[in-house]
């Protein structure tokens, strides 16, 4: 049975468990590289490669980006973006979003302001 990912799985945390992986099988083989490693990493979550794994990862984290942008809408009392995401599909993330914390520090929040723009990548 594959173990469960870690809450909130980012690249970093692939990175550093793949390198953690990489010494434990240098240990028995040094001759291990680290694409060997990545692919330990996925398989004991349950994906087929290091590559599948980190698009998961990736699709996850988007997701989550998303969330946050429509829960920091509604904070900001923003009811156009809210509108928005309801009428482009946003809502699927919600019931998750709702189980999550509402702290964060300020930094993450003017990052995630940035990212929510729609004005941010047009030109």
């Amino acid at each position: 049975m594959p173990l469960p990912l870690p809450a909130n799985p980012d690249l970093d945390w692939l990175k550093k468990a793949a390198k953690k992986r990489l010494v434990a099988l240098r240990a028995n083989k040094p001759e291990a590289r680290l694409h060997e490693a990545q692919g330990a990493v996925a398989n004991a979550y349950g994906f087929k490669s290091g590559r599948t794994l980190k698009a998961h990862i990736e699709t996850l984290n988007s997701s989550l980006r998303e969330r946050d942008c429509v829960f920091d809408a509604a904070r900001a009392g923003d009811i156009e973006t809210i509108r928005r995401a309801f009428a482009g599909g946003s809502t699927r993330q919600l019931p998750i979003a709702m189980a999550a914390p509402f702290t964060r520090s300020p930094r993450s929040a003017a990052i995630r302001r940035l990212s929510c723009s729609p004005a941010i990548g047009k030109a």
